[in-house]
């Protein structure tokens, strides 16, 4: 009797062990998502949410007169989706913290507007994804994660709301009068003339370099460039698009700067190349290509990633991807306030800067002219983040 009872006890402690463990299963694979209603901040768990909370942390003695009408509930619901892991990336954190300081002045956070806040990059859970939006029924979606919001904005157009994304143009949801065909809107990720920009950098340098690139990007780039779209720019820009490489792995990745390397007719390539699938399985901004590239490469490369010229490209033409994230929600909060999405002209970024690297340019054997000096935002002078400039 006691054998009976002992085994019937250790049958359901492993059944209620397989249930935790079917149970763990599911919630790791569902997006991180939390849901804050007005006046809910101070209860929420202190270990999420860090980087939000630092933009729409609770102000103690807010019940002064001034502000009362501020802190009235809204009724307003937004669907905020971000960054899988914002505190990894400077450039995530400080985009999250601009669209929710954004949101914050003109009156809309934690203390007086339901959010639905969803952190991920894993275009592959768009349904999932999807499908926590709709339940949630926003007045509003803001998708200021880039790697996300094209495939996203796909799976939303035709709802009940407007969605704002940082990539109209890349998405295809703008019509012919440069407003949202549909229920999307927001900004365009890239200028419509930044390959452009780009080859003029590499003029102003040296205007005998012929005109003729590669583009190299990342599969999993947060911005994207299709190549109809690189090679009308570069030929507007009179630069003849040799070959257009989309490497998925690191090996791919030091494979094609490799091949490229040992082409005499390519003397600049573009390179968006370093969100590559790394030795362990995971997606990354890899920092050890850029240490490749400077280590092997003697070409000129153009980035148009900031970090990628502070860490070792020889130039680049670069969005403020802060000043984007405000841009952005400047839009979302039009919306919000009742304007009609169809008087919304869908703009390009506000903010592009030029970049340089001195220490990769007397690597290479490039002299700076002053011209390209006086012309640039920054001019890293180490691989280190040194520089002159702004």
């Amino acid at each position: 009797m006691k054998m009976a009872f002992s085994n019937k006890w250790k049958c359901a402690l492993l059944f209620a062990v397989t249930l935790s463990l079917i149970f763990t299963a599911a919630c790791a694979s569902k997006p991180k998502a939390e849901t804050i209603t007005p006046n809910q901040e101070s209860q929420k768990n202190t270990s999420n949410l860090d980087s939000e909370k630092e933009v729409i942390q609770t102000e103690q003695g807010q019940e002064n007169s001034g502000q009362t009408n501020r802190l009235d509930n809204t009724g307003k619901k937004i669907a905020f989706v971000t960054f899988a892991n914002p505190d990894s990336q400077e450039w995530q954190k400080l985009a999250e913290n601009a669209a929710f300081r954004v949101l914050k002045e003109a009156g809309y956070d934690t203390e007086n507007t339901e959010f639905k806040i969803i952190k991920e990059d894993d275009a592959t859970k768009v349904g999932e994804v999807t499908k926590e939006i709709m339940q949630f029924s926003p007045d509003l979606a803001l998708v200021i994660n880039s790697s996300i919001a094209i495939p996203l904005a796909k799976s939303l157009e035709g709802a009940p709301f407007p969605v704002v994304i940082p990539s109209c143009r890349e998405a295809g949801v703008i019509d012919s009068s440069g407003v949202a065909a549909k229920n999307v809107t927001g900004v365009n990720f890239t200028p419509v003339d930044i390959l452009a920009k780009a080859a003029n950098l590499v003029s102003v340098v040296d205007p005998s370099i012929p005109k003729k690139t590669v583009f190299i990007i990342g599969k999993y780039a947060p911005a994207k460039y299709p190549k109809e779209m690189v090679e009308s720019q570069l030929k507007a820009a009179g630069v003849e698009l040799k070959a257009y490489e989309v490497p998925e792995t690191e090996e791919e990745l030091y494979s094609v700067i490799e091949k490229y390397e040992n082409d005499p007719e390519i003397k600049w390539v573009i390179y968006v190349g370093n969100f590559v699938r790394l030795k362990d399985g995971t997606v990354g901004n890899l920092t050890d290509a850029l240490t490749y590239l400077r280590e092997n490469s003697k070409k000129i490369n153009i980035a148009l990633v900031d970090s990628m010229v502070k860490y070792g490209a020889f130039g680049g033409v670069t969005v403020d991807l802060t000043a984007l994230a405000e841009q952005q929600t400047e839009i979302a909060v039009r919306l919000l306030n009742g304007e009609d999405i169809k008087s919304i002209k869908i703009e390009d970024p506000k903010k592009v800067y030029i970049y340089y690297n001195k220490m990769t340019a007397d690597r290479i054997g490039v002299e700076l002219p002053l011209q390209a000096i006086e012309s640039a935002y920054r001019v890293y002078t180490d691989y280190e983040g040194n520089y002159i400039g702004n």
